[in-house]
């Protein structure tokens, strides 16, 4: 059992943070093209790459890394490390939850609303911007999480 949480757990970590990583670059480099079609296929990406692996991969990392802790002989609730990495893991859901998923899909439908060969609106732009802000600001919880994980 503990091999299997093990590797339940290092399996979900790499799914999270390569889909974190892999969206990141994919997103801005379709945004640099400023073409909407390139635009729409990324944004429809990013929003299916969420639910497919991001989302299922945070919830599997949650439960293994609970079960697998205690297991191996830590205490995720008493040790500060791992206490801070679990909260800095939870804040950045809550950062990914109300900004850039509803960034994401203003987003995605500024450009599926926009008939082709029109350029997309300043809007669609600030988003954008917003999008980085946050999302940067997501990843960097999750790379502490990580760091806090590693070190424990």
């Amino acid at each position: 059992m503990l091999i299997l949480l093990k590797v339940l757990f290092i399996f979900a970590v790499t799914l999270f943070v390569g889909d974190i990583v892999l969206m990141l670059f994919w997103k801005l480099g379709a945004e640099r093209t400023r073409d909407r079609n390139v635009l729409l296929f990324a944004n429809k990406t990013v929003m299916t790459t969420d639910n497919i692996l991001l989302g299922p991969a945070a919830m599997l990392i949650a439960i293994s890394g609970n079960l697998l802790a205690p297991r191996i002989g830590l205490q995720i609730y008493s040790t500060p490390m791992l206490s801070i990495a679990m909260s800095s893991f939870i804040l950045s859901g809550i950062v990914w939850s109300l900004f850039l998923i509803p960034t994401q899909k203003k987003q995605l439908k500024l450009c599926s609303d926009l008939s082709a060969g029109k350029e997309l609106p300043a809007e669609y732009f600030q988003l954008a911007n917003r999008w980085k802000t946050w999302g940067y600001v997501a990843a960097l919880l999750v790379l502490l999480s990580l760091l806090l994980v590693a070190l424990s």
